[in-house]
């Protein structure tokens, strides 16, 4: 209902005449606010009522206009000011605007008279321009270019205009309905004579209206010394296109571009020019397809190959993307095409087309690579290992490089090195073998190398129950890690350089790790000798706990210095680990209940073995499953728990239609069909394993299928005034003879 009453809400007084107002919602609340341009820029923020709140201003203070647009590409509405010597810029910041909206000066060459923002070019799709009349410019007329959400990356256009600059005036309107963004311009007289002025922008057609997709493959491999490695591109596109651009970057350290060239198939001889741009410094590519004609709208259509070439000798994953707003020779280039029927520009979505060449060896390549850092005699090493799954060359078929620098070649046999001028600070090491002269891809470990604290001890003369410590400062440390017989006894801040530890008569041996960002140094090491103890004191707070389905990690607590530390389950020697282990963990274990314990070795003999609580360890359930219908039958899937030994046997109960039925396969299976027929039918998988006497039992998941005759058909993507089809499909459970067809349609439509 329109109102005739004029209602006044309110009157809002300013310092000068205003000269422009802007409407939007600036902070995405759902109300509109406005912007103000009188002496002050001033953000008014929306109540919904038709009230307003001073919320910013702007900084510094117009000259004149203000406008609005979103010339970042961020999706927030950005605010762009007259001002003294070009433009200020205020980027929205994402978040509620301060008492200060701070802006970033654009010197434009002149005296800006009128200014509007909005998309242009059209490139890319999402950034507005800004087109401003100015005086004191040999270009009065500017067309300022967005390419990218960064202001310096623009492209300033001068566009002919000879008449006055500072009575002219701006308006960006789409005057001839192609959905591009054209620039009008008035001149502002007392004459009757006025003038009008209109440069004309292609259509911009959001990819959501008019849909341009490219696709080119997630993945492909190449041979080292393969002569050249071809990724095709294909478009899919709803109307006729009359030029392509295609964009992409690469990683230019291991891929060399060749060329860019039209697919044979798609476009025969003469029918296409291809013009391209390569800089292969900066890893990036361009090609414009200029067809002869036009291309019919298609679906994943070949249009173009992108060839390149392996840079020589090197190996590894080279990805490529891509993308818009590249720059080649100084000119911006996305990914788009101009439609035949109105010279349209459209966006293309390139969500699809990036990926990985993997440029691989027929070498294999070292593997479990590890590196761990230590101190040895005061001084930090880096112990590297691995394992080879061949015999690589004797000798020369080891290489191993440290931040990229060779190190070392070692015999092709070779599985550990030392580091013993390791260095400090953050370092990456790789691997690479050798066979017949053939370099596998590199493996890599990094390590922290932290220098170790030089760390004394003593015992008190008077109480020498009491062990004091102490080290010096180590630059970077942001707290101490204090352990005795491999246990923690304290973490300390980094201002603190003694401890005195309340222990007893028995050997020790105590370490200190300085951490450095979460990051423990190797430690400084110093030992305490026995003064009087008796015998080896037994580990305590023995304990086992299940750890997932059937792994078992036991810890305790050192009671001193040890030479040895066994761990035995239900009596029986299970591993023998060094003097100042703590823990252990046990993997894929068999089913049942079992009993941990530890027995420590020292200078006094054998301790006590001190138990840990009966754990009972599980067996592992199926994991998976998953039930798939195909025709009249149904196909199931799982994956076994276990992983160090197979099931005796498995189960799997059908139920449906009131039944049940059970199939009995061996423990290795992991796939069934079942012919089941027309029906509802749940499914259940269970594990068996005997083990001591014992048959144990893991039950796994459950899934449903439903079998019945079906007719269905896809959904399709027709374009106005060109014909188009529908597939019917049917499921069928047996054979038919013929058919009989009702399809009900909109007839106003088709």
């Amino acid at each position: 209902e329109f109102i005739t009453t004029f209602s006044i809400t309110g009157l809002m007084p300013f310092a000068a005449p205003v000269e422009s107002i802007s409407i939007t919602d600036l902070d995405r609340d759902g109300r509109l606010d406005a912007v103000v341009s009188a002496g002050d820029g001033i953000f008014l923020r929306g109540a919904g009522n038709g009230t307003f709140l001073v919320s910013s201003l702007l900084s510094p203070a117009p000259v004149g206009k203000i406008a609005l647009g979103d010339v970042n590409g961020d999706g927030w509405v950005d605010a762009i000011a007259m001002a003294s010597s070009g433009l200020s810029i205020h980027l929205h910041p994402g978040v509620p605007l301060d008492a200060e909206w701070q802006g970033i000066p654009f010197v434009t060459g002149g005296q800006v008279q009128d200014l509007s923002v909005g998309e242009v070019d059209g490139d890319p799709v999402g950034i507005d321009d800004i087109v401003v009349v100015q005086t004191g410019s040999s270009n009065p007329l500017t067309l300022i270019r967005r390419l990218s959400s960064d202001l310096a990356d623009s492209v300033i256009e001068s566009l002919p205009y000879s008449r006055n600059p500072q009575s002219g005036r701006i308006l960006l309107v789409d005057s001839d309905g192609d959905g591009g963004t054209d620039v009008l311009m008035r001149q502002e007289s007392t004459e009757a004579s006025g003038s009008l002025a209109l440069w004309r922008s292609s259509a911009v057609v959001d990819s959501g209206e008019t849909e341009l997709s490219y696709n080119l493959p997630a993945l492909v491999s190449a041979g080292p010394g393969q002569a050249e490695i071809e990724l095709p591109l294909a478009a899919s596109f709803e109307q006729d296109i009359s030029q392509f651009t295609i964009a992409i970057e690469f990683d230019q350290l291991l891929l060399q571009m060749v060329r860019i060239e039209a697919d044979a198939d798609t476009f025969p001889f003469g029918s296409v020019e291809v013009v391209e741009h390569i800089d292969q410094e900066s890893g990036v590519a361009v090609a414009e397809l200029f067809i002869n004609g036009y291309i019919p709208a298609s679906g994943d259509l070949p249009i173009a190959r992108l060839v390149f070439q392996p840079q020589p000798g090197l190996l590894g994953a080279a990805s490529y993307q891509l993308a818009d707003g590249l720059l080649v020779d100084g000119i911006s280039y996305s990914n788009q095409a101009i439609l035949e029927g109105d010279g349209a520009l459209i966006a293309a979505d390139i969500s699809g087309a990036q990926g990985v060449v993997l440029i691989e060896s027929t070498t294999p390549a070292p593997e479990n690579m590890t590196c761990a850092a230590s101190s040895v005699g005061g001084n930090d090493e880096v112990l590297i290992q691995w394992s080879n799954p061949i015999t690589y060359d004797q000798p020369g078929g080891i290489q191993i490089r440290k931040n990229g620098v060779l190190i070392a070649t070692l015999s092709g046999s070779t599985t550990s090195y030392t580091d013993i001028d390791a260095g400090s600070g953050s370092i990456s090491y790789s691997l690479a073998g050798f066979s017949g002269g053939i370099q596998s891809i590199s493996v890599s470990c990094d390590v922290v190398l932290i220098s170790a604290p030089v760390l004394a001890c003593e015992r008190d003369d008077d109480l020498p129950e009491r062990v004091f410590l102490a080290w010096g400062f180590l630059t970077g440390t942001s707290s101490w890690q204090l352990r005795r017989d491999g246990n923690v006894i304290a973490n300390l801040s980094a201002v603190v350089s003694s401890y005195s530890d309340d222990t007893d008569l028995n050997a020790h041996q105590y370490d200190l790790r300085s951490i450095q960002q979460g990051v423990p140094s190797a430690p400084g090491i110093c030992d305490i000798g026995d003064a009087g103890g008796s015998g080896t004191v037994p580990p305590s707070q023995v304990s086992a706990a299940l750890i997932g389905d059937d792994d078992v990690k036991v810890t305790w607590f050192n009671g001193e210095a040890y030479d040895q530390v066994n761990v035995l389950a239900d009596g029986f020697v299970a591993v023998t680990l060094s003097g100042s282990a703590t823990e252990v963990q046990f993997d894929d274990q068999f089913p049942g209940a079992v009993i941990y314990s530890i027995q420590a070795f020292g200078d006094g003999g054998s301790s006590a073995i001190v138990n840990a609580p009966e754990v009972d360890v599980p067996l592992s359930p199926p994991s998976g499953f998953s039930c798939v219908s195909d025709g009249s039958a149904v196909e199931l899937s799982w994956e076994n728990g276990p992983q160090s030994f197979q099931y005796d046997e498995i189960v799997v109960e059908r139920t449906g239609g009131g039944m049940s039925d059970f199939f009995s396969l061996p423990g290795t299976a992991t796939l069934l069909d079942d012919p089941a027929g027309q029906g509802e039918w749940t499914y259940q998988i269970t594990g068996y394993f005997f083990h001591e006497g014992v048959n144990h039992s893991a039950q796994g998941g459950s899934c449903q299928a439903s079998i019945s005759n079906a007719l269905f058909y896809d959904e399709s993507v027709a374009v106005i005034g060109r014909p188009f089809t529908v597939d019917l499909f049917g499921h069928l459970l047996e054979s038919v003879s013929a058919w009989t067809l009702q399809i009900d349609y909109d007839g106003s439509r088709l």
